[in-house]
């Protein structure tokens, strides 16, 4: 209820005069026993209840009439659920990530997202202007929608492969609401309470003038097994004819446990505790099977196969989230690269080499077009492809940056600035997990354009690792000499991996490397791919920009020229998104971000959306019932003064 004059409800001080007289009348006077009228003392009490009662009543009669009428020279409106709100702003978050599509009882989770925002949308008036965002597809435009619109819309939101970007959606969405000029404007979040998800909304500022509300579902996940860290041959694929190890991790996440579990083996059963089947297939036949523990990590074994491309996958049985049962992998097979280095890589690129001379992965060869051009060298006469490593000695710079001219690209490399450990982001490119950067030159000359991709930055968004396309060749180029001074990458248990790919992978144009690729990531592929050829069997062109982003879900990615085929991609969930465990957001700051309200129940929801309200005056209800309160305290009034006429008064004796 609102007022449209609340400085009137000071006018309901006066109820404090009925109240005051009431206790100015309870004074009494001196009182005198006679022995010889004691038997009228039962008459005198039951006399004076009766007074003191009606008094009483009168009192409260006179306040609550006082009160009416304050109430109504403030002019309330009558805010009841429906009866109306001014012109509002409404914008609705959906979190449609991969975890909403969880089953929780008999439905998903986001069928009860997607019922909060229908019930909020049944709300919704003519005058209203409403925009529907979904945070796991933050690229879709908005637009803003009238209310049937909407309910359409909000009908084909579906379970996205991907995560949520709630942060940036979120704050677009205050944004929209804010700048839509209306009386009112209100943000209904919707999402599933998942504890990554949570954490990234947290630092989103309220502006003024916007309410911000949100649902999420109450109770715990449901049971969910989820496989992730993929890895074939520790990261090296094998050779034709040779077996190989593939090692997958199982994670798990539990509802609670039953606390009156009579045995010892109830919680595990009831929960899902327990050692998972796991089943390895690979080129459409099992190759595999293992028990695995959640939280540990199995190995299964596969082949041998021929050379040639080799896809497969890991699968678990069924539970709560359907979408990250499958672990999907991909690797080319081929016999060993020739390649040669020229002037000094440093000792660690030569062991590394020697490394994979002996497991047969590349074989050295004076005649090679694949080289590794290190501290004084020049390139020589036929290159197809070259990994360009910057000296530890900057004195040397202006040579390797005659060697990267001389190999047709337009990247230079320039001196430190400034030093500091910091580590490298994720690619898709590359596994780098854990490798950290001391120093780094600086790579200049950003094609404006082009053809060449940045493959990885530094945590400070600096770039790190190139691909660029030179006039005859490809080129690798690293900010970093591989030098333990510079980066910890020559000491990691990376560096070999990282050589395998750039040597094999990378010059072959065989699109990602090592790294786990995840729905919606920038994948780099090489430059004569024209189309990708989704799992579900879509085509997308990609012309020249060298890159994709896996919309389609999880599954193997065909990267096809105009005639053959160049790479397959393998593109498996987001983990965060499989561990479902929801987080308390009273235990974190969410509620100190502005929002107004957070409810996971329905009928709460209803009262809370649509803060701004409008309805009917209720002025005149009340003048009504305050008039009809008046003429009962008449009533009541005339009543005890004809019963004190009838009524002797108290100590006066009756006649015999």
């Amino acid at each position: 209820m609102t007022f449209l004059s609340p400085l009137m409800l000071l006018a309901g001080l006066a109820a404090a005069v009925p109240l005051i007289l009431h206790l100015l009348q309870r004074s009494e006077g001196r009182t005198v026993k006679f022995p010889a009228l004691r038997y009228l003392q039962r008459m005198a009490r039951e006399h004076a209840r009766s007074i003191r009662t009606r008094q009483l009543l009168l009192m409260l009669l006179r306040i609550s009439a006082i009160l009416l009428l304050a109430l109504a020279a403030a002019r309330p409106l009558l805010t009841l659920l429906g009866s109306g709100h001014p012109p509002t702003a409404l914008v609705l978050v959906v979190d449609n990530s991969m975890s909403s599509g969880a089953v929780d009882g008999d439905r998903r989770v986001l069928d009860g997202l997607l019922e909060a925002g229908a019930r909020s949308l049944e709300r919704a008036r003519d005058g209203d202007r409403i925009w529907i965002l979904r945070g796991a597809e933050p690229w879709l435009p908005a637009r803003p929608l009238t209310p049937e619109e909407a309910r359409t819309e909000l009908a084909a939101v579906a379970a996205a492969p991907g995560t949520a970007a709630l942060a940036s959606v979120l704050a677009s969405a205050l944004g929209i609401a804010g700048a839509a000029g209306m009386e009112a404007a209100e943000v209904h979040l919707l999402y599933d309470g998942q504890g990554s998800a949570t954490d990234l909304i947290e630092a989103v500022e309220v502006p003024p003038g916007v309410t911000l509300l949100a649902f999420r579902p109450d109770g715990g996940p449901p049971l969910n097994r989820w496989l992730t860290g993929v890895l074939v041959g520790g990261g090296i694929p094998p050779l034709p004819g040779e077996p190989t190890e593939v090692s997958v991790e199982l994670g798990a996440s539990f509802p609670a446990p039953p606390s009156d579990a009579a045995d010892p083996e109830g919680p595990a059963r009831a929960t899902g505790n327990g050692p998972v089947d796991v089943r390895l297939t690979a080129q459409d036949r099992l190759r595999a099977r293992a028990s695995i523990e959640p939280g540990a990590t199995g190995l299964l074994r596969m082949g041998p196969f021929g050379e040639g491309w080799v896809q497969g996958f890991l699968e678990t049985e069924p539970d709560g989230l359907r979408a990250d049962d499958r672990a999907f992998f991909a690797l080319r097979i081929r016999e060993p690269v020739p390649v040669r280095a020229v002037g000094d890589p440093g000792p660690f690129v030569g062991q590394a080499v020697d490394v994979l001379t002996e497991a047969g992965r590349v074989r050295v060869g004076s005649g090679a077009r694949m080289v590794v051009l290190g501290s004084g060298a020049s390139v020589p006469g036929t290159v197809e492809s070259a990994i360009v490593i910057p000296p530890s000695d900057p004195s040397l710079l202006p040579a390797t940056n005659r060697v990267l001219a001389r190999l047709g690209t337009r990247w230079r490399l320039a001196p430190p600035s400034g030093a500091g450990i910091t580590g490298l982001e994720p690619s898709a490119a590359v596994d780098l997990t854990g490798v950290e950067v001391t120093s780094a030159y600086r790579l200049e000359g950003a094609p404006d354009g082009g053809s060449d991709r940045v493959l990885v930055r530094t945590q400070d968004g600096r770039p790190w690792l190139i691909d660029a396309v030179g006039e005859d060749a490809r080129v690798l180029i690293l900010a970093s000499p591989v030098d333990p001074a510079w980066t910890s990458l020559p000491v990691s248990p990376r560096m070999v991996p990282f050589l395998d790919w750039a040597l094999t992978r990378w010059a072959a144009g065989g699109g990602a490397g090592s790294a786990e690729v995840r729905p919606g990531q920038l994948v780099p592929i090489s430059a004569e791919a024209l189309r990708v050829v989704g799992p579900d069997g879509t085509s997308a062109e990609v012309g020249r920009e060298r890159s994709f982003r896996p919309l389609s879900g999880p599954g193997i990615y065909r990267v096809e020229a105009a005639d053959s085929l160049l790479a397959l991609v393998a593109v498996n969930p987001w983990p965060e998104e499989s561990d479902l465990a929801r987080r308390n957001p009273a235990e974190g700051s969410l509620l100190a971000t502005g929002l107004h309200a957070l409810t996971g129940s329905p009928g709460e929801w209803d009262r809370r959306i649509f803060r701004v309200r409008t309805g009917p005056e209720g002025g005149g209800f009340l003048l009504v019932a305050a008039l009809l309160l008046l003429l009962l305290e008449g009533a009541v009034a005339a009543a005890g003064v004809e019963a004190s006429r009838r009524s002797p008064a108290p100590g006066t004796p009756s006649a015999p």
